[in-house]
């Protein structure tokens, strides 16, 4: 972990990213790990985590694959992966292993086949850890629990956990009709905090982060207000948690009483991504039906405006993201809603905050490469946009975010377009291919790291659109 990686997770004592160092025991959950370092163990070779949305399970997930110290190669396969292509080519580059650029549905099984005759001769079993596997397509799912059967048959040491909502149960019930040989397999389900487990929970985070003995910090009036404004959900507990902290030690208190603790707005259901698809977040509200149909006008408007191209659907789920620094407003609503208000901003913007970025020492070169972009140099060829950051700090973010080692691995490869607008707009992209289809390629073999952006192909000239002032 980088000093930067560490400096921003250990900031605060309330943090909606994954943190393993804050990993809290109660609740249930230092039960759990144990029962999954157990279960795997013994050899089960089919072990399921079940849990509501916030529960934890990917904390689960990340300490187990930190603390199971065995003879396994862990792989925790991004989020991204749905097809079991895209598992075996993950496992292939995991464990170093080439990976045919081109490759069709029994070449995923062959390389797979491979690599673990290749781990067994070596006496090293793989553990392959699918988080969010609720959104894994059924077919997937149904060549991953087949792919066990092929293991086994030709000697054994492949163990899959998967962790997933509640769609995932009834998608693996739906498996029980398909002809799989018998394995063994266990299951266990996760529950949501209740008021008490809620209560330790908000009080061990406090005293983990001041370094204090065992201190009442969050009185049990607050943490159950707190529990039933958050759901469950760890990361709406911990923003309320931040939130009301903050109150008390404006006030100057020791200690988070209940008047600390705001009452939930009206939009604060907007707040997380509730859902595991387009669909998920629908109910009987009217806000989410008029939201619901929103969307399905947002996408119309960019299929009509982009020629139908595919990539751009993942762009739009992708702007639905929690974190407003890694947002894309789609162009064509630039174009059809707010053109007057936005190209008055930006154009007095441009005025007031020139882009500096191309003078700077660390993203000189990527602007260098967008700057010949602009100038018409690449016209005909196409990329892969891994980020955009919109945020009055977009430069320093974009700063520390290449200069991690794994981005300074694929420094020649990147390149940068930069929109002087309010906020600042800064779009991030991976090499330059002479066809969308060798950008599919290419975007299917990047680094895993980068796989966990949600990268998209688009033409170069699409790019540079993007980062026009009108």
């Amino acid at each position: 972990m980088t000093d930067i990686e560490k400096t921003s997770k250990d900031s605060a004592p309330f943090q909606s990213e994954c943190n393993t160092s804050h990993f809290f025991a109660g609740g249930g959950r230092g039960v759990i790990l144990k029962d999954l370092q157990e279960a795997l163990s013994d050899k089960t070779e089919l072990v399921t985590l079940i849990g509501e949305e916030g529960s934890g399970k990917t904390m689960l997930c990340k300490m187990l694959q930190e603390q199971w110290e065995t003879t396994h190669k862990i792989i925790f396969m991004p989020s991204v992966v749905k097809s079991f292509e895209d598992v075996s080519r993950v496992a292939a580059q995991e464990c170093n292993m080439e990976y045919p650029v081109v490759a069709n549905r029994a070449d995923a099984k062959k390389i797979f086949l491979d690599l673990m005759e290749s781990l067994q001769s070596k006496g090293v079993s793989l553990l392959l850890i699918c988080d969010e596997a609720e959104k894994m397509y059924l077919a997937t799912l149904e060549r991953i629990r087949k792919i066990l059967d092929d293991v086994n048959a030709q000697g054994g040491g492949l163990q899959v956990l998967l962790a997933g909502r509640k769609n995932l149960e009834r998608n693996l019930e739906q498996l029980a009709l398909c002809d799989f040989n018998p394995i063994v397999a266990k299951q266990f389900f996760l529950s949501t905090l209740d008021q008490n487990e809620t209560w330790s929970y908000l009080n061990f985070c406090v005293q983990r982060y001041r370094g204090t003995e065992e201190k009442e910090v969050f009185t049990k009036e607050a943490a159950a207000k707190i529990a039933t404004m958050g759901k469950g959900n760890l990361r709406m507990i911990n923003m309320y948690a931040d939130e009301s902290l903050q109150s008390s030690s404006d006030e100057t208190s020791f200690l988070v009483l209940l008047d600390h603790v705001k009452d939930g707005g009206a939009d604060d259901d907007d707040r997380i991504d509730s859902g595991s698809g387009p669909f998920s977040s629908l109910s009987f509200s009217p806000k989410y039906v008029l939201g619901g149909g929103f969307l399905l006008a947002l996408l119309l408007v960019m299929f009509l405006f982009s020629g139908g191209d595919e990539e751009k659907i993942v762009e739009l789920k992708k702007n639905q993201s929690v974190n407003p620094v890694f947002t894309n407003p789609p162009k064509q609503m630039d174009k059809e809603v707010e053109k007057p208000v936005v190209v008055k901003q930006e154009k007095e913007v441009k005025k007031a905050l020139p882009s500096k970025a191309s003078q700077d020492p660390v993203l000189g070169k990527f602007v260098a490469v967008g700057e010949k972009w602009q100038a018409g140099e690449a016209d005909s060829s196409f990329s892969i946009q891994i980020m955009s950051l919109i945020s009055e700090q977009a430069e320093e973010n974009l700063k520390q975010i290449v200069s991690q080692p794994e981005y300074q691995a694929v420094a020649d490869k990147l390149v940068v377009l930069t929109r002087p607008s309010d906020p600042p707009v800064i779009l991030v992209f991976y090499g330059v291919y002479p066809s969308m289809v060798d950008a599919r390629n290419a975007r299917n073999n990047m680094p895993i790291f980068l796989r966990d952006r949600y990268p998209y192909p688009v033409s170069v000239r699409g790019a540079v659109e993007k980062a026009r002032v009108e």
